[in-house]
């Protein structure tokens, strides 16, 4: 997948919860789809922000201010392709880190 199509599967995310009476079922349902197919391009660069996005559909339905404020930013990036974390996250890197992270803590806790 690349950036492009990453952006316009968001823009039909949005769209869909900015309809007068949001059908949340469908809102979870792209964005777990889209989150499964994100995990399934490990080379695809994401930006943080999207990952929260994706997971946090339940938290919007709830929370109409923090709704607002993930999808001002969502729509920035789907928009522009720009974000405040304008350094794309990738998978790899992720787990390369917290490999780090864990083997830093267990050295750590066992000296």
């Amino acid at each position: 997948m690349n950036t492009a199509t990453l952006r316009q599967r968001l823009i039909a995310i949005l769209n869909e919860e900015e309809r007068p009476n949001v059908d949340w079922h469908a809102v979870e349902d792209l964005c777990t789809k889209l989150s499964d197919d994100l995990e399934n391009h490990p080379n695809q660069d994401c930006p943080h922000i999207v990952h929260h996005f994706l997971a946090d559909a339940d938290i919007r339905a709830k929370d109409a201010e923090y709704g607002r404020k993930q999808r001002v930013e969502i729509r920035r990036f789907a928009d522009t392709g720009e974000c405040d974390d304008s350094k794309p996250v990738s998978g790899r890197g992720c787990l390369a880190v917290a490999i780090v992270c864990l083997g830093a803590l267990l050295f750590w806790w066992l000296s």
